[in-house]
C-alpha cells in the first residue's frame, strides 16, 4: 500500500515493473523507486507500461540498436556512434518525471562521471538532450553488473576480493577528484568479459563540498516525516534506491545517510564494505526485515556476528568492522589503507573461458541501471600487461620492498631484490604468452590455453603474498620459491593441456578452481615453511570441492597435504596422505600426481620409515605409470629415488644402473643445470663412495654443489644435503678437517627454525659428531650429536627411524666416554620408547637391545647381556628383509660374548664362528669386525689351552 502526506496525495509512486512497497517480498533487481517530499503535491502522471513506450531509431547522433535495461527513471539502450563509429550504451530519462528533478539527477551523473577518467569507472562519453529528455552516452561494457557477477556462481573469497580492490579503486579516484558516489551497491558496479570491475551510475553523486545538513550522530532515529514512508520497505528490497527522502539504497545505506545529513567519501566506504561483507559471508550484515529494523541496526552498530565461510580468513571481519562504524570517524581514513589491507587477500578471477562465458551469457537489467551487458562473441584486448596488473606492478614493488626493509629480518631485502627480479621475467614471460594464447582462433585452444595461464598467475600471485610477511624461513628459501614457478611455456604445448584432466561442469568447474586457488597458495606457504598456515589453507579448500565428487582435485589436495607433513617431519601422515593421492589419482586418470605421490612415497617409507620392500614396490608403481606418460623427467625422478633406496640397502649394481640412467635422461632432455639433476648427481656421488670411488666421488658431489647453490642459493636445505653428502665423503676418504669445515659451511648458512625439514640438519649435526669419532675424539662427539636429537625432537614427538638410530648412537658415545649410567639412562628410554612405538615385537629394537647387551657385559652383567642378546636375535629371526641380514649376525656375535662371560663356552665358539663366516663374505669395512672376533677366538683358544 501506499503512503500518504497529510493532503492525502500519493508520496510513494512505484513503476509497473518494480513491487509495491507493501510486506510483499520484492524482487532483489527490481526498478528504482521515487519517493516524492511530502511538500511536494503536484500531480504526477501514470507511470506507462513498458510495452507503450517504443525504442527511438535515433538518439542525437545514435543509432539505437536495442534495448539492454530499465530503471525507475530510465532506459538504458545499445547504440552506434556513427561519428566515432564505435558502440555507446545511451542512458534516456523518462520523460514522465518530473523534467527538472530529472534533468538535474541525469546531468549530474554524467558530469559527475565525465570528471574522472579511470579504468575503474564507466566512462561517460557525451551528455545532451532528446526530444523533453535527458541522455547521457557511455562506455559500452561486454560483461555483467556485480550483483549478477556474484549471483551466477559461488566464488572463492580471494576472487571476490580481487574484484572488490578494482570497484573500490574506481571510488577512491572519484573521492580524489572530490566526488562522493552515494548509491554504490553490487548493481551499480560492472563486471566486464576481461575481468576489469567499473563502477557506474553516479547519478546520486555530488562534490563533496556542496553545500547541506550534516547533523552529528547523537540523534539515532529517522526524521518523522520520513519514517512513515519507508516504515513497511522490505530490507531484502536491495536495490530500492530512495531518493527525495534519503539519498542512496537502504540495505547499503551508512547512519549519516538514514539521518538524512551530509555525508562523504566513508559514507561510499560504509557501503562498500556492506556489499563486501555481503559477498563474502553470503548474508548483510545489518539486521531487519523491514526498513525501520534494518534503521535501527545499522544506527546501532549492530553487525551480525557469524561464522566465517571456508576460505574467508578471520582478519576479513577485522577489516569489515572498522568500514561499518557507525561514527565516520571510526572507520578508515579513506579506501586507500582499507583497499591495501584488502588487496593482500585478494587474487584474479577464477580461471575460466571468457569466450564461453560470454557466449553462455543472458541478457540481464539492474535496478538504477546505468548500462547493461551484452550477450555474443568476446573481442579480447590481447594485452596481458593489464591482467598481469592485478596481482605484479609497480606499486606492489615498491610496497613490499618497503615491508622487507622495515621486517627487522637481516637478509630480507636482499632475498626480496631478488625474487623481485624474478617475479618481473616471469611476468613479462606471462604478459607475453597471454597475448599470444588470446589470438587464438579455437575457442577449445583458448579455454585450455587461459586456464593453464590462470593457474600460471596463480601461482605468482602466491608466491608474492608470501612477501607480506617476511622471515628467516621465506629468506632462506627464496631461490626456491621462484623456482618453483610453474613453466609458462606448458601453456602452448598441446599434449600438455590436453592432457590434463578437466572438471566435468560450470558449477563443479568453479568449486574447483576456488579449491585450487588455495592450493596454490598452500603451496608457496609450504615452501616458506609455514606448514600450520599451508594444512589450514588445504582444510578449507577440501571443503570447497566436498560433495562435489571430482577426485582429481582430491588427488592434488591429498598430495600437497602429504608434502606439507613431510616437511614438517610427520612421516606418518604424510605416507596416509601420499597413499590417498595416489589412488585417488589413479582412479581418475590423474596419471602426473600419481606418479609424484607415488615417487614421494617410495623415497618416504625407504629413507624415513626405513621400509626397503615398501619402498621398492612404490618405485615400481612411479615406473610404470611414468613410462605409459611418456615423461621422462617423472621417470627420472624415479630412477632417482631408486638410485637412493639401493645405496641404502648397499646395492651397488642397482644404484649404479638407476642413476646413470637418471642421469642419461636429464641429459638427452637438456636439463643438466636443473636441481632435478643436481640431486641425482648427489645420489650417484653416495654411489660411488659405496663402491670405494672416492676422488670420483668428491668431484661429482662438487659438482652438483655448484648447480645446486647457484639454482637455490647458499641457505637452501637442498644445498645443504650436498654439502652433507660431500662432507661424507671427504671424512671417508680420510679428509676430517676438510669435512667438518663443509659441515660448518652448511650449518652456519642453514636458518635451523622448529619444523624445517629438519633431518637436513639432523643428519649434518650427526656426521659433524661421526668426524670426531672417526679422529678419536669422542668428547667432541656429543655435543653435535646433541644438536642433531634437539632437530628431530622438535620436529615431532614421534619416535622415528633417524631419532632412534641418534638416540643409539648417543648411548654408544657415553659408553666409549666412560659414562656407563647416563649410557643405559639413554639406552633403556630409547628401547621403551621404541616398544611403546612400534610394538614389543618389532625387528627395528634390535638396535638398543645389542647396545645395551654390550654395556651390560662391559660393566660385568654378562647374565643381562644374554637376555638383550637372546631376545635381540629372536627378533632379527622374524625379519623378512634380507637388507638386514647383517643385524642377525651381530646379535649371534653379541650372544657369544655375552655367553662366554657365563660360562656357556661351546655354545659361545660356535656362535662367533657363525658370525665370523658371515663378516668374512662381507666388504672389506667388516675388517674390523672380523679383527675383532678372531681376537675373542683366540683368547678363548688360550683359556682352553689349546688352539682355534
Amino acid at each position: 500500500m501506499s503512503s500518504s502526506s497529510s493532503s492525502g496525495e500519493q508520496t510513494l509512486q512505484h513503476t509497473p515493473a518494480g513491487a509495491t512497497p507493501d510486506g510483499r517480498q520484492i524482487d532483489p533487481n527490481a526498478p528504482t523507486l521515487i519517493p516524492l517530499v511530502p511538500a511536494d503535491t503536484r500531480p504526477l502522471a501514470r507511470s506507462p507500461r513498458l510495452e507503450e513506450v517504443p525504442a527511438p531509431a535515433k538518439i542525437g547522433r545514435f543509432t539505437v540498436l536495442r534495448e539492454l535495461g530499465r530503471g525507475g527513471t530510465g532506459v538504458v539502450y545499445a547504440a552506434f556512434d556513427e561519428q566515432l563509429d564505435r558502440k555507446v550504451a545511451v542512458k534516456l530519462l523518462h520523460s514522465e518525471t518530473r523534467e527538472d528533478v530529472a534533468r538535474l539527477r541525469l546531468m549530474r551523473e554524467a558530469q559527475a562521471m565525465a570528471r574522472v577518467s579511470h579504468a575503474n569507472i564507466v566512462g561517460v562519453h557525451e551528455v545532451g538532450t532528446f526530444g523533453r529528455q535527458v541522455y547521457v552516452a557511455m562506455e559500452f561494457v561486454h560483461g555483467m553488473t556485480l550483483h549478477s557477477w556474484l549471483k551466477r556462481q559461488r566464488r572463492s573469497f580471494a576472487e571476490i576480493a580481487a574484484t572488490f580492490v578494482q570497484a573500490g579503486a574506481g571510488l577512491q579516484a572519484a573521492h580524489e577528484a572530490g566526488l562522493v558516489h552515494r548509491d554504490f551497491k553490487p548493481a551499480n558496479v560492472m563486471v566486464g568479459s576481461d575481468g576489469r570491475a567499473r563502477v557506474l551510475d553516479f547519478g546520486l553523486a555530488r562534490a563533496e563540498l556542496e553545500p547541506g545538513p550534516a547533523p552529528g550522530l547523537g540523534d539515532m532515529r529517522p526524521a518523522e516525516e520520513h519514517a512513515s514512508a519507508v516504515a513497511n520497505l522490505r530490507s531484502l528490497d536491495a536495490s530500492i534506491t530512495v531518493t527525495g527522502v534519503m539519498l542512496g539504497t537502504p540495505a547499503y545505506m551508512s547512519p549519516e545517510q538514514f539521518l538524512g545529513g551530509r555525508v562523504d567519501a566513508r559514507a561510499d566506504q560504509f557501503a562498500f564494505c556492506v556489499a563486501l561483507f555481503e559477498a563474502a559471508y553470503r548474508e548483510r550484515p545489518f539486521k531487519g526485515d523491514t526498513l525501520a529494523e534494518l534503521m535501527s541496526s545499522v544506527l546501532a552498530g549492530q553487525v551480525r556476528d557469524l561464522p566465517a565461510p571456508a576460505g574467508v580468513p578471520r582478519a576479513v571481519r577485522a577489516l569489515l568492522l572498522r568500514g561499518l562504524a557507525r561514527d565516520p570517524a571510526a572507520r578508515w581514513p579513506s579506501m586507500r589503507p582499507l583497499l591495501a589491507e584488502l588487496a593482500a587477500f585478494a587474487r584474479p578471477p577464477a580461471r575460466r573461458s571468457w569466450a564461453i562465458a560470454a557466449v553462455a551469457a543472458t541478457l540481464v537489467g539492474g535496478a538504477g541501471l546505468g548500462l547493461a551487458w551484452q550477450t555474443g562473441a568476446f573481442a579480447e584486448a590481447c594485452s596481458g600487461e593489464e591482467r598481469l596488473s592485478a596481482v605484479w606492478n609497480h606499486q606492489r614493488r615498491e610496497h613490499l620492498a618497503e615491508v622487507a626493509a622495515a621486517s627487522g629480518v637481516a637478509q630480507a631485502p636482499a632475498a626480496w631484490s631478488r625474487a623481485a627480479a624474478a617475479f618481473d621475467a616471469y611476468g613479462a614471460e606471462w604478459a607475453e604468452a597471454y597475448g599470444a594464447a588470446c589470438r587464438q582462433e579455437s575457442a577449445e585452444q583458448l579455454d585450455l590455453r587461459m586456464t593453464c595461464l590462470g593457474e600460471r598467475r596463480d601461482h605468482l600471485a602466491a608466491a608474492i603474498d608470501m612477501f607480506q610477511r617476511p622471515d628467516d624461513v621465506l629468506v632462506t628459501r627464496v631461490d626456491e620459491l621462484t623456482a618453483s614457478l610453474p613453466r609458462i611455456a606448458s601453456c602452448s604445448d598441446d599434449k600438455y593441456l590436453r592432457a590434463k584432466v578437466r572438471p566435468p561442469d560450470a558449477a563443479v568447474a568453479e568449486r574447483v578452481a576456488a579449491a585450487r586457488s588455495e592450493l596454490t597458495r598452500a603451496d608457496a606457504l609450504e615452501l616458506g615453511g609455514r606448514f600450520a598456515e599451508a594444512l589450514k589453507l588445504l582444510g578449507d579448500a577440501e571443503a570447497l570441492v566436498a560433495g562435489t565428487g571430482y577426485s582429481p582435485v582430491q588427488a592434488e589436495l591429498s598430495f600437497r597435504r602429504g608434502s606439507v607433513r613431510e616437511n614438517e617431519g610427520d612421516y606418518l601422515g604424510a605416507r596416509s596422505s601420499f597413499e590417498d593421492a595416489f589412488f585417488v589419482a589413479i582412479a581418475a586418470g590423474h596419471h602426473e600426481f600419481a606418479i609424484d605421490a607415488a615417487t614421494r612415497l617410495a623415497y618416504l617409507v625407504g629413507r624415513r620409515l626405513h621400509d626397503a620392500f615398501a619402498s621398492r614396490d612404490w618405485l615400481k608403481h612411479a615406473e610404470i605409470y611414468a613410462a605409459r606418460s611418456d615423461d621422462p623427467i617423472r621417470r627420472a625422478r624415479a630412477l632417482t629415488v631408486r638410485g637412493a633406496i639401493a645405496n641404502l640397502a648397499g646395492e651397488l649394481g642397482e644404484a649404479r644402473k638407476a642413476l646413470t640412467e637418471a642421469l642419461r635422461l636429464y641429459h638427452a632432455a637438456g636439463q643438466e643445470d636443473t636441481t632435478d639433476f643436481a640431486r641425482a648427481l648427489r645420489f650417484y656421488g653416495d654411489h660411488l663412495v659405496n663402491a670405494g670411488e672416492t676422488r670420483e666421488a668428491i668431484a661429482q658431489q662438487e659438482r652438483a654443489l655448484a648447480i645446486m647453490r647457484a639454482r637455490l642459493g647458499p641457505q637452501h636445505p637442498d644445498v645443504a644435503m650436498i654439502h652433507n653428502s660431500l662432507g661424507l665423503v671427504l671424512r671417508i676418504d680420510g679428509q676430517y678437517e676438510r669435512a667438518l669445515k663443509v659441515f660448518k659451511e652448511a650449518l652456519d648458512a642453514a636458518v635451523d627454525l622448529p619444523n624445517q625439514r629438519n633431518h637436513v640438519y639432523m643428519t649434518l649435526w650427526a656426521n659433524t659428531g661421526f668426524a670426531y669419532e672417526a679422529m678419536k675424539q669422542p668428547e667432541l662427539a656429543e655435543q653435535p650429536l646433541r644438536e642433531a636429537i634437539a632437530v628431530l625432537e622438535r620436529s615431532s614427538d614421534r619416535l622415528l627411524g633417524d631419532n632412534y638410530d641418534m638416540h643409539n648412537y648417543l648411548g654408544m658415545i657415553l659408553r666409549v666416554t666412560k659414562r656407563p649410567d647416563e649410557a643405559e639412562v639413554v639406552l633403556s628410554a630409547t628401547l621403551a620408547r621404541a616398544e611403546k612405538s612400534w610394538g614389543p615385537t618389532d625387528p627395528r629394537l634390535t638396535q638398543a637391545l645389542l647396545n645395551l647387551a654390550e654395556l651390560s657385559r662391559l660393566e660385568g652383567r654378562p647374565e643381562a647381556a644374554v637376555a638383550f642378546a637372546e631376545r635381540a636375535l629372536a627378533l632379527t629371526r622374524r625379519d623378512p628383509n634380507p637388507a638386514n641380514e647383517h643385524w642377525h649376525y651381530y646379535a649371534i656375535w653379541h650372544l657369544a660374548a655375552a655367553l662366554a662371560e657365563t660360562g656357556e663356552q661351546q655354545r659361545a665358539l660356535a656362535l662367533a664362528h657363525e658370525a665370523r663366516a658371515f663378516a668374512v663374505k662381507q666388504r672389506k669395512d667388516s675388517k674390523k669386525w672380523v679383527s675383532e672376533i678372531d681376537e675373542f677366538l683366540t683368547k678363548q683358544a688360550m683359556k682352553r689351552g689349546g688352539g682355534r
